[in-house]
């Protein structure tokens, strides 16, 4: 019953996905307006994420069990960096992302930090660069011994004003992992975005190559927080109607 209703939900979704995905290409391709271009673009990100997702979803049914194993962030990085260059040349936007050497393996909860921060630098450089110049992403790690490191993400594009501060969202994301996010222009006039996540690494008892997780993670007990708040007002809420 497992098998068949997860194969069923993969045909269906998967599907509409890639026919969704169609069709924000052909739309892209004949638009000549700049903000339906970067709205499709960020279209496309949405498009792409939701169809990762759904293969670890089909993953953990086919495999009978809910918890996330670790994930190889070296491969999965490429295949984000991959997906989000296909996704901003969609819309239009010329974006080069460079992807250095990084930890073979991560928690989950670092894999989908690191994931939300690329997307969120896409889109930053989706919204404000200008149209037909060129954008990088780069990642690299910085080794701080054996057990530690800093995850290093920069951005640089053209924009036609500078940023007055670095973009709310990430700024709050890193400082809740022991971070930081800054904002300046290089000597071209260039804005240049850069994030930081100190890292550190955990053995295996079998001698397996270490985890790469986070040193600190504030933002998730965060959202955790807010998200059972939400529940709750909704639950009080639904009394409230039904006694009504």
């Amino acid at each position: 019953m497992r098998a068949r209703f997860t194969s069923d939900m993969h045909d269906t979704i998967s599907n509409s996905l890639a026919t969704e995905g169609a069709i924000i290409k052909a739309l892209a391709r004949g638009s000549r307006d700049l903000d339906i271009s970067r709205q499709l673009a960020e279209l496309s990100l949405v498009n792409t994420e939701a169809s990762k997702r759904l293969r670890q979803l089909v993953t953990q049914l086919s495999d009978g069990d809910e918890r996330q194993p670790r994930i190889r962030l070296q491969a999965e990085a490429k295949a984000l960096a991959t997906s989000i260059e296909n996704g901003c040349a969609a819309g239009g936007v010329a974006l080069t992302l460079d992807v250095g050497t990084l930890p073979r393996y991560a928690s989950p909860v670092l894999g989908a930090h690191f994931t939300a921060i690329m997307r969120e630098l896409a889109t930053n450089v989706i919204r404000h660069s200008l149209p037909g110049t060129e954008s990088s992403l780069t990642v690299s790690v910085d080794r701080e011994g054996s057990d530690a490191a800093v995850l290093r993400f920069r951005t640089e594009n053209e924009a036609a004003t500078s940023l007055t501060g670095p973009p709310r969202s990430l700024s709050r994301r890193a400082q809740a992992l022991g971070g930081s996010c800054t904002t300046r222009s290089n000597h071209q006039g260039r804005v240049v975005v850069e994030v930081s996540q100190p890292l550190r690494f955990n053995d295996f008892a079998d001698g397996d190559e270490a985890d790469a997780v986070c040193v600190r993670d504030d933002f998730t007990a965060a959202e955790s927080s807010t998200a059972r708040e939400a529940n709750a007002d909704r639950d009080v809420s639904a009394t409230k109607s039904e006694r009504v």
